[in-house]
C-alpha cells in the first residue's frame, strides 16, 4: 500500500487515505520478511510453524503516511475517503483483467492488524525495524 502512497505523493497535490476511522496496524520492511523468511528454512523445528511479523511501531494509516510523506520530505495535505466510497469507486475496476484495486482490496486495506512478535524474535532471532528506517532504505 505504501507504494501507492508514495506514488500519490510525487505525482499528486494530495494523498488519499482510504478509510476515516482509524484502524491500528504494525507496518513491516519487506527486508525484514525475507529474512524471517531464509531463518524458518536454516532453523530446525521452524518448518511447518506460523509467525506472525509485523513491525515494531503500532500506528494508524494516518500516522504511517505522515512518517512516509516526512522521510520523503514531502508535504502534502492528507483526504480520508470514506471507505464505502472507495468502494464504490473501484467496483468496476473489476472489470479489467489486472484490476489496480478492487471492493475486497479496499477492505482488506482498511482492516486493522496487530501481531505478536515474539515468537519470530524468540525462535527465528528475527528483530524487525521501524517504519521510518524500513522507509529510509526503501524510499
Amino acid at each position: 500500500a505504501l507504494n501507492k502512497f508514495a506514488f500519490m505523493a510525487r505525482r499528486l497535490p494530495v494523498v488519499l487515505q482510504v478509510g476515516v476511522k482509524p484502524q491500528r496496524v504494525q507496518p513491516v520492511w519487506v527486508g525484514d520478511v525475507a529474512r524471517a523468511v531464509a531463518r524458518a528454512f536454516e532453523r530446525d523445528g521452524a518448518w511447518g510453524r506460523v509467525y506472525e511479523i509485523g513491525g515494531p511501531d503500532v500506528m494508524t494509516m494516518n500516522e504511517i503516511i505522515h512518517t512516509m510523506l516526512d522521510v520523503m520530505g514531502k508535504r502534502r495535505p492528507v483526504i480520508p475517503v470514506p471507505t464505502w466510497l472507495a468502494k464504490v469507486g473501484t467496483a468496476p475496476l473489476r472489470l479489467l483483467p489486472a484490476p489496480p484495486m478492487t471492493p475486497q482490496g479496499i477492505e482488506f486495506a482498511t482492516q486493522s492488524g496487530i501481531v505478536d512478535n515474539g515468537p519470530l524474535r524468540e525462535q527465528l532471532g528475527v528483530h524487525t525495524i521501524g517504519l521510518r528506517e524500513g522507509l529510509a532504505h526503501y524510499l
